[in-house]
């Protein structure tokens, strides 16, 4: 299990690194973009698609690597306070959830992309094939399913073990130890 969440982490964290360039390369093309505009009246070309697409891109291939590290915002009060088995139960309960999002979403753009990938379909300005940022959609939607089982499954683990978390289970194996 340790070996599939060690693969998982370094192909989330690969994919981060792939949206933060992304995300660095529609911050600076657009901020050229406006200075080319006023300063020469020189608009860039399908600048409009390459952020939509570049943004689009960047929140899918981000969105392994915000899950694993629970950066989504959540309001924990309330599963905060309950009990341990209970909390574990409840994140087992969303992990699920999440799952199934992810799945069926992975599951229905399938016929979109194979759509695509047949139909050549490409964007207007410059015709970027519609197939390459549906595969981008695609792979990430399967990796967040992928990080949302090995979360499930540690708090299953979690859950049999009757701890909060793997911290938790660090110390009460060095307190056994200790003894």
């Amino acid at each position: 299990m340790q070996a599939l969440r060690n693969i998982t982490e370094k192909l989330a964290k690969f994919l981060n690194g792939i949206a933060l360039a992304l995300l660095f390369f529609t911050a600076a093309i657009t901020v050229i973009n406006v200075i080319s505009r006023a300063a020469f009246n020189a608009p860039i070309f399908g600048i409009t698609e390459l952020v939509q697409y570049g943004v689009l891109a960047a929140v899918a291939l981000a969105a392994p690597f915000a899950t694993m590290n629970h950066c989504h915002p959540t309001v924990d009060i309330l599963v905060d306070a309950l009990p341990v088995k209970v909390k574990n139960g409840f994140r087992i309960f969303t992990n699920i959830l999440s799952m199934g999002f992810f799945g069926l979403f992975a599951v229905k753009l399938w016929p979109f992309l194979i759509d695509m990938l047949h139909s050549h379909r490409t964007t207007e300005s410059l015709f970027i094939p519609y197939w390459i940022i549906n595969a981008f959609i695609e792979l990430c939607m399967i990796a967040v399913f992928i990080v949302e089982l090995i979360m499930c499954v540690e708090h299953i683990y979690l859950l049999i073990k009757g701890k909060n978390d793997f911290k938790d289970l660090e110390e009460g194996a060095e307190k056994e130890a200790g003894k």
